[in-house]
């Protein structure tokens, strides 16, 4: 999948200076304020290869920061600065803000601070890789950032394509870019694209700016179309779709988020998978993050449902990939944990044929969360039709209000928050902000 990132702090100069053994960098933004920043060469920070998230398309590492000083606090702000990226095209896309060429993140820190011999796993880089290749990256704890520290004031959208599908010749096809996101709720644009047709195609996209286009197949073999999204002030993370007259991709689901305390079994559950075609699915699992010192692995790594004993203290996340005999799927991911998951959105059913002036209630009271936190809600419009002045009522609720006020398609954006690991356990998966801990869901209304 195609993807990009873009950062609202523009970077016009940076200067280096060697003071000791630390590394001091300095950089000024469009705005004239400089940023400065201290290596801290006490804290140690590992960080895990990158695996692709396949429900934000984003490539997520994730990073432990130990202080091995035995009597010194590491105070904050504290940062992780990513650097020497292998492959130029690639992006952090969550960042705090810029160090010079370097991108960081700010580290969620409870008490202040990182005490002697503590350390703190509750990191997640997430980075844009158009090309879905290998990279590498390296990464260091930095200190002493300017206050305020420079947050980028817009995160970027991702755009959702929708699932690879068998047709039919002479078929016409309802495309459903209706699950794209922005994690900030701001109304979205969308523009869908052919990249590539049979060589006799004459096939056009119909009302290629909205969320469900149309496509009618007018020749075997395989279309890849791209969605494109953008918020009114950056495009997107792109997605693309194939539709193949052939054989269709399969689809890889691996099930929902666990938290075990350590030594428990737990079941994972791929059966969710699927395939257009009917074809009988081969399942293929494997556990690319455990905690240091883990033996732990899936067993039989081949089953829809195979099992995991959690043999030590930490994070754990398990990928799945299905084939068909012909094809595989795009990797699905799951997290797995003692303690401390995220939470999961549930926006309801999608609700069609409604009556034009009458309110329509939109029940999130299905998320959850497995550790049992209160959860806090926030509901967007992410688009309704030309001329609408339509509102949600109540979106910071459970349950919020929507009246149609126009026919068409109306998109509403479910997300949740744990508010204990908003601050201390992860950032939002679609790359934005530092701690939240959110799940998005969208809604559809048609007239």
């Amino acid at each position: 999948m195609g993807k990009n990132r873009r950062t609202s702090a523009e970077i016009t100069n940076f200067a280096r200076l060697l003071i000791g053994i630390c590394l001091v960098l300095a950089a000024v933004t469009g705005s004239g304020v400089a940023i400065a920043a201290t290596v801290v060469p006490a804290v140690k920070v590992r960080a895990s290869a990158p695996a692709l998230d396949a429900s934000s398309q984003l490539f997520e590492s994730f990073v432990t920061l130990t202080n091995t000083s035995k009597t010194r606090t590491v105070t904050g702000p504290l940062a992780v600065r990513v650097g020497n990226l292998s492959r130029p095209a690639v992006s952090l896309a969550n960042a705090s803000g810029r160090i010079g060429r370097n991108s960081y993140i700010l580290v969620p820190l409870p008490s202040g601070g990182l005490a002697p011999r503590q350390t703190i796993g509750s990191l997640v880089l997430r980075f844009a890789n158009p090309s879905g290749k290998k990279f590498r990256f390296t990464v260091k704890a930095v200190t002493g950032l300017a206050d305020p520290v420079p947050v980028a004031p817009n995160r970027i959208p991702v755009a959702h394509a929708g699932e690879d599908r068998t047709v039919a010749i002479d078929q016409a096809v309802r495309l459903d870019g209706s699950a794209s996101v922005d994690p900030d709720g701001d109304p979205l644009r969308y523009q869908w694209s052919i990249l590539e047709k049979p060589a006799a195609s004459t096939a056009e996209i119909g009302e290629a700016d909205h969320p469900h286009a149309n496509l009618r197949i007018d020749q075997p073999g395989s279309y890849l179309l791209q969605l494109d999204v953008n918020d009114g002030a950056v495009n997107g993370v792109p997605d693309t779709v194939v539709l193949d007259t052939g054989n269709s991709r399969p689809l890889a689901r691996a099930g929902l988020p666990q938290t075990a305390p350590p030594g428990s079994s737990l079941v994972l559950d791929g059966s969710g998978s699927a395939d257009a075609d009917g074809d009988t699915l081969l399942y293929h699992w494997t556990l690319p993050l455990k905690p240091k010192g883990s033996k732990a692995r899936l067993e039989p790594p081949d089953a829809a449902t195979p099992g995991l004993k959690l043999d030590k203290r930490g994070d754990y996340t398990a990928r799945l990939v299905v084939g068909d005999g012909q094809r595989t799927s795009e990797p699905a991911a799951v997290s797995l944990s003692t303690g401390g998951n995220r939470p999961v959105a549930n926006a309801g059913p999608d609700q069609t044929g409604r009556p034009l002036q009458e309110p329509v209630t939109l029940d999130g009271t299905a998320s959850a969360d497995a550790d049992g936190d209160s959860l806090s809600y926030r509901w967007s419009l992410l688009h309704k039709p030309s001329g609408s002045a339509a509102i949600l009522a109540e979106a910071d609720q459970a349950a919020c209000r929507l009246t149609p006020d126009v026919a068409g398609d109306y998109i509403a954006q479910l997300i949740v928050r744990d508010g204990a690991r908003s601050r201390t356990r992860r950032q939002d998966p679609a790359g934005g902000g530092n701690g939240d801990c959110r799940r998005r869901v969208s809604r559809r209304y048609y007239q």
